[in-house]
């Protein structure tokens, strides 16, 4: 599906499930919203979920350079378009977590309940140093599989790492996609995650909102989760049992529960 905005922008969009409340999903770095397919899979019993490609990625048409704000704009719109009351619940993680935090903030109309998975209030040095050299590695045109690799190790669970044979057949996957990301596309997503820099932000909030982040977290760190649950004003922050960067797959039937009961 898709819905065209004032700026040119033409958002794609997936929706799984028919349930009177909506619920959208929204990626981080360099994923598509197709990503959410197995969290959307154990929700669409109870809700609308919308899954969406991010500027920068997937179907989702745009031009020139963008913000996290910009996102949230277009996440805005798409709630106006989908949602039969004009609000949803907005579940962000990464980088989606920083479109999130936009949106409550500059469309609290559109938000019911917040949740935030694996994300911060900014980037710290050595996150932005890491998603940075993502950027030059793939510009310098590193052979894809191994940058995937060094991705994994921010990004997964330690014992994710234990059988070879999966990681390969992941990669696998990833570089089959018929619709592989540009170079310059992911660069602007990094440079977007790069912009996001109002530490005010988060106490803006007036949304009910949950924060999220598993045990292992080394993308970002679980110290920065607990800094933004405590910056937003009445943010509850769960620990999952497990689970990296990636939590929220990595203990998919956990995360199915939180989510479930928040939104009760």
């Amino acid at each position: 599906m898709q819905l065209s905005l004032s700026d040119g922008t033409v958002l794609h969009y997936d929706i799984m499930g028919q349930g009177e409340t909506t619920l959208v999903l929204i990626n981080g770095l360099g994923l598509k919203g197709t990503v959410w397919r197995p969290l959307a899979a154990s929700l669409k019993n109870r809700f609308q979920v919308v899954m969406v490609d991010n500027r920068g990625i997937g179907l989702t048409e745009s031009a020139g350079p963008f913000t996290t704000r910009d996102m949230a704009g277009d996440i805005a719109a798409l709630i106006a378009e989908v949602s039969p009351n004009g609000r949803a619940h907005v579940l962000g993680f990464s980088m989606g977590g920083f479109v999130a935090q936009h949106l409550a903030v500059a469309h609290p109309d559109r938000v019911d309940k917040l949740i935030l998975v694996s994300t911060a209030i900014s980037l710290s040095a050595r996150s932005s140093a890491v998603i940075a050299h993502w950027c030059a590695m793939t510009r310098a045109k590193v052979d894809p599989a191994l940058i995937l690799r060094d991705k994994f190790l921010f990004v997964w669970e330690d014992r994710f790492f234990d059988r070879e044979e999966s990681i390969t057949a992941l990669i696998k996957i990833i570089l089959s996609d018929a619709s592989p990301q540009s170079t310059e596309d992911f660069c602007r997503q990094v440079a977007a995650c790069h912009g996001h820099a109002d530490e005010g932000l988060p106490a803006r909030i007036r949304a009910e909102t949950l924060v999220v982040t598993g045990p292992q977290e080394r993308l970002l760190s679980v110290d920065d989760a607990r800094q933004l649950a405590a910056a937003i004003p009445g943010a509850r922050f769960e620990l999952l049992p497990g689970g990296a960067h990636n939590a929220w797959v990595e203990r998919l039937g956990e995360m199915t529960e939180l989510v479930e009961a928040f939104l009760a």
